[in-house]
């Protein structure tokens, strides 16, 4: 009993829950955000080892991944990952009874374990479940390694689902029960060239996801984006190693009005740069990924969170 309480109370710590972490423990971090991080969590999850670094989830050995090393890779090599995930269901991922309903982390008691474990302000920021590794995220059943590729959905060589009944582009999924109904982006991976391609128009919505290069210091690229709902946007820009044995180039992070008006800007060399926005419905954002290095490759993630969240309270 011993053992496991002491594991536990590990496991909290590390989550920066444990409560001798008082107030005067934590540091904004996020200032546009108002976002409060306690110190454990934001050396572990937001340095270039952790979690939102190049050896994380969405890295260069990551499911979403192209590199060679990546998971996604083998699983298309040695069998047909369709077949042996089995369709669409009633009780799936994508129904009443999965993560993006009542019974996932998004609503009810599992919303109040967040709360628990990162703190009232923290379930809304990068880590919580409305971030980009949670359900709404690009790992999660909406993105391309999720339910969406298995409900029959093709995915196009530009990274877009095609319903191939219809032959139309499928960028939202809906889901309803008796008291609501409710919308959610597809987080789209796009090809670098076909995201940059949407970027002209403002054509990227707030869910998507893509990587690039940078080859001299100070060099940037732009992503331009339009917002179908009220709602709050993270963005993340990862570092990345291709070959997964390197940490990534520091990179900066800018988030612009239409107008080019500065929303946010984070600058460390430190700790992976990350925004979280809230807009209206019809406004354009203006993404910027800058290197701090030469010869840098990055990941930049969006993922809207289908409403406005209470990030200040």
């Amino acid at each position: 009993m011993k053992t496991s309480s002491l594991i536990l109370s590990i496991m909290l710590l590390v989550l920066g829950a444990h409560p001798s972490f008082a107030k005067k423990d934590c540091v904004q971090f996020s200032a546009a955000a108002h976002i409060m991080v306690h110190k454990p969590l934001e050396h572990l999850a937001l340095s270039t080892y952790g979690v939102f670094g190049p050896f994380g989830p969405l890295g260069g050995i990551g499911p979403v991944s192209k590199s060679i090393f990546s998971p996604a890779v083998f699983y298309k090599l040695l069998l047909v990952w369709t077949g042996y995930t089995p369709k669409p269901k009633p009780n799936g991922p994508l129904s009443r009874l999965g993560p993006l309903w009542n019974f996932g982390p998004l609503n009810g008691q599992a919303l109040e374990f967040w709360r628990y474990t990162l703190g009232a302000r923290n379930v809304y920021s990068v880590f919580g479940p409305f971030g980009p590794l949670g359900p709404l995220g690009p790992l999660g059943p909406l993105g391309p390694v999720g339910a969406i590729p298995r409900k029959g959905f093709v995915i196009t060589p530009e990274g877009h689902y095609k319903d191939p009944s219809t032959g139309e582009i499928v960028r939202e999924i809906t889901i309803s029960d008796e008291q609501r109904t409710e919308t959610f982006n597809i987080v789209e991976q796009l090809s670098p060239s076909y995201a940059l391609e949407l970027s002209k128009s403002f054509a990227l919505d707030a869910s998507f996801t893509t990587w690039g290069h940078l080859q001299e210091k100070g060099d940037f690229q732009t992503y331009q984006l339009t917002s179908q709902k009220n709602q709050t946007i993270t963005i993340v820009a990862v570092p990345l190693d291709y070959w997964g044995a390197l940490p990534g180039r520091p990179l900066s992070l800018r988030v612009k009005d239409e107008d080019g008006n500065l929303l946010a800007s984070y600058n460390s060399e430190t700790f992976v740069n990350h925004a979280i926005v809230s807009v209206s419905a019809g406004q354009r954002l203006k993404i910027e990924v800058e290197s701090q290095e030469r010869d840098a490759n990055y990941r930049i993630v969006s993922v809207g969170a289908g409403k406005v969240l209470p990030i200040k309270d």
